[in-house]
């Protein structure tokens, strides 16, 4: 990638993150989607039939209530009461018929199929015969011990169905916990699919990031110089250009410069000179202390005359030391004067 423009980069980088967001957000969206679907399944299927099939085993045992209203009618001469129960057999039997025809349409497996099958074939075949038989004696005064016995011949059928509906709801149950399992279990995969992810986005934005920030810090020790590169450059270019702010040619700013440096220096000099004219005539007068301290005895008109003209000749050198510190201050102060009239034309 090192060919590659810095906008280039970073526009992967961000494509990059970008991409990692749409992965965990679809494997986050897949699992809900499989979960809604299995809840949905364990109700729709599994937990809602139950209890039409509760329905239909509650039809089933008023019918057999009803069988018995028949003997009792039978035993008491009352047709009415037959009739009533016969008619409410027939409402049971229409409510059981629909809450079965419902509870099948959700049987997901064959298994299950064939044990409501058999119960339906039984409760069709042999019991409804069954009750048939039984109001068709009552109507015509038979004993209610015949009526007893003809009902007993059909109770093993009877509690067939019953147990077979029993299975098949423990099925339904089983179902249900089946796929309660099924959304548990996709739930913990999609759990760790996400934290994985996660995980995974989290490295590769931290790389990203370091990549991104190494490459739009790198080129910053090159741009620093930049400054100082263009200063010299254009003081190197600006040679015979004019200055912007004052207008005056670069030149004449240049020659405006030197002749400051160059009174400073002249300066510093006429100092330096001074100082050491101070310390030569100081050492002149310790020589001439010296000698006149080894200089052997000598009269004392002699001595006068010696000791007035060795004064003579130091004020002498004193008024020209003085007379040439005047001239060098004078002079020193001088390319100032000519420097400041210059600044002021």
């Amino acid at each position: 990638m090192k060919h590659l423009k810095v906008s280039i980069k970073l526009i992967i980088g961000f494509l990059t993150v970008a991409l990692l967001t749409v992965i965990v957000g679809g494997v986050g969206i897949i699992g809900m989607r499989r979960i809604d679907a299995s809840l949905n399944d364990m109700y729709t299927i599994h937990t809602k039939p139950l209890p039409e099939l509760g329905k239909a085993i509650e039809m089933l045992q008023r019918q057999r209530a009803c069988m018995r209203e028949f003997i009792v009618g039978s035993a008491v001469n009352d047709f009415n009461l037959i009739e009533d129960a016969h008619s409410r057999v027939e409402v049971y039997r229409q409510i059981m018929e629909e809450n079965m025809d419902s509870y099948y349409s959700t049987i997901s497996t064959l298994e299950a199929k064939m044990l409501f099958e058999e119960a339906r074939s039984l409760y069709n075949n042999e019991f409804k015969e069954c009750i048939e038989s039984i109001y068709t004696l009552a109507k015509s005064d038979r004993e209610p011990a015949e009526l007893y016995a003809l009902m007993g011949q059909y109770t093993a059928a009877t509690n067939k169905i019953v147990e077979t509906f029993d299975k098949c709801m423990e099925m339904k149950i089983e179902d249900a916990a089946n796929a309660a399992n099924v959304a548990r279990g996709t739930s913990s995969r999609l759990l760790t699919a996400i934290i994985i992810a996660l995980i995974v986005s989290l490295f590769i934005s931290g790389f990203l990031a370091l990549f991104i920030s190494g490459v739009i810090s790198r080129p910053m020790p090159a741009l620093s110089t930049l400054p100082v590169q263009a200063g010299q450059t254009t003081r190197q270019d600006g040679a015979t250009g004019k200055d912007d702010a004052t207008g005056k040619d670069d030149a004449t700013v240049k020659d405006s410069a030197t002749i400051k440096d160059d009174a400073t220096f002249q300066m510093n000099t006429t100092t330096q000179e001074n100082v050491a004219t101070k310390d030569s005539s100081a050492a002149k007068i310790n020589v001439t202390a010296q000698m006149s301290a080894t200089t052997p005895d000598r009269t004392p008109a002699q001595k006068n005359t010696a000791d007035s003209q060795e004064m003579n000749s130091q004020f002498d050198m004193l008024r020209k030391l003085i007379a040439q510190f005047k001239l060098n201050d004078a002079d020193a102060g001088q390319p100032d004067t000519a420097q400041t009239g210059d600044g002021r034309n």
